[in-house]
């Protein structure tokens, strides 16, 4: 098998991972970083706690990162990687081909949760016998 591959999908998915991480970020910081800290994260057991600078990196040092981060890995993907096709989706190094794999995982992920949501209401509506 061409080791490309593998190389293609530790490129396509590790920057999702990045991303990701950025859109759990902002999810606490819509929750509200403070209440996420006291209600989740401080609220094991016999665990330690995280504190009020926990709320504050959240809030601030995370977006920041993540922002330097993505932008960093833009200009190194369209300038080192691959400056002569970063807009060509086959080559397995390019901007494009991030996006269109994302894109059809995107796709893919819509389409089997309006499936399942759609067998979940035929399951709910009809009487169990």
């Amino acid at each position: 098998m061409n080791l490309t591959f593998f190389e293609n999908q530790d490129f396509v998915w590790g920057v999702a991972l990045m991303i990701s991480g950025a859109f759990i970020a902002f999810s606490v910081i819509r929750y509200g970083a403070q209440a996420f800290r006291k209600e989740v994260v401080d609220a094991a057991e016999d665990d330690w706690r995280a504190g009020p600078g926990w709320a504050l990196m959240m809030k601030y040092l995370i977006p920041l990162e993540a922002v330097v981060l993505l932008v960093w890995w833009l200009w190194q993907a369209a300038r080192v990687y691959a400056p002569d096709s970063w807009y060509n989706p086959f080559d397995p190094f390019s901007v494009m081909t991030c996006l269109a794999q994302w894109a059809v995982a995107i796709v893919a992920f819509i389409s089997l949760n309006r499936w399942l949501n759609g067998r979940m209401l035929k399951a709910e509506v009809q009487p169990h016998a």
